[in-house]
């Protein structure tokens, strides 16, 4: 035979389970929320950087100046989580490498000429982006007013790509160090509730566990 709960259980059970729904379903939003927003800076700072380095390699990709290059991204690698920074010719030869990155194949890569190339892998992240080169012809300087007739359609060249390899592991990290303090929380949470909970439960059910117990015994007679 089931024994059936007594008032105080059900006291309780009525106290605590619309806190801990409600406890574990706000932890779950924030928790995902703080992964996310961890994940998603991370991605932007790389694509920042790697859409900055591209204009300044420009110069040193065009005049073939590798130490310029050299310096810049030397620079640059010793940012967090850099774990690499490569910039290659038009036909991926390395021109210039920072750090300890695993660069693809570029010619096989069939990377995009205008815009930001991204591949996402569960320990890093690599981005691409063109390096180009941007000329204005103008047919006649002697008619300075009509510079803007004579002048023909800016001519984007691609000098070549610049790479960036970010690490993931400071943010997976920093994404579990999140999860746990987040379930710290939540546990702290629900023990404080619990504790509220069994206080105020013992003090509406003695009275009527009482007035239950007299009932009884004058049913006894």
């Amino acid at each position: 035979m089931i024994k059936m709960p007594g008032i105080r259980a059900c006291v309780l059970g009525l106290a605590l389970v619309p806190v801990t729904i409600i406890s574990v379903v706000l932890s779950f939003q924030l928790i995902t929320g703080k992964i996310a927003d961890l994940d998603q800076a991370l991605r932007e700072r790389a694509a920042s950087m790697t859409r900055q380095l591209g204009p300044a390699a420009e110069y040193g990709v065009a005049s073939g100046n590798i130490e310029a290059l050299q310096g810049l991204i030397d620079k640059a690698a010793s940012e967090p989580d850099i774990q690499g920074i490569g910039i290659f010719s038009e036909n991926g030869i390395e021109l210039a490498q920072a750090g300890g990155a695993r660069w693809h194949n570029l010619t096989q890569q069939n990377l995009p000429r205008d815009r930001l190339y991204a591949i996402e892998l569960s320990d890093r992240l690599v981005y691409y982006a063109p390096i180009t080169q941007t000329e204005i012809q103008v047919n006649d300087f002697r008619h300075i007013s009509d510079s803007s007739e004579n002048a023909s359609p800016p001519r984007t060249t691609l000098l070549g790509w610049v790479g960036v390899e970010v690490s993931r592991n400071a943010t997976l990290q920093s994404q579990r160090d999140a999860l746990i303090r987040s379930l710290y929380v939540l546990l702290a949470g629900l023990g404080v509730s619990f504790y509220l909970a069994w206080l105020i439960g013992r003090q509406i059910t003695r009275p009527i566990l009482a007035l239950t117990h007299t009932f009884n015994r004058l049913g006894e007679g």
